[in-house]
């Protein structure tokens, strides 16, 4: 869940991806990018948010490795 809006919007957000990969385990990292916040980041931008999303290209299939989330270190469910 993120941003309702891009970046190039008031209170705007962009969202990047990245992943760690090792034998064992994925760790994804998602980086969001602010945009424009005309009164300061503090500004009440309201409470609304929706599903953005982002790609991550392994270099190889994730088969059986865990997948984590980098802020928790907890697992991230995945669907086929």
């Amino acid at each position: 869940m993120g941003s309702p809006k891009e970046a190039n919007h008031d209170c705007g957000y962009d969202y990047t991806a990245a992943a760690l990969v090792s034998t064992r385990t994925v760790v994804l990292v998602v980086h969001a990018d602010p945009g424009i916040w005309p009164d300061g980041p503090d500004i009440n931008c309201g409470m609304s948010g929706r599903i953005r999303s982002a790609v991550v290209r392994l270099p190889e299939p994730l088969g059986t490795r865990a997948l984590l989330d980098l802020t928790t270190g907890q697992p991230i469910q995945r669907t086929p």
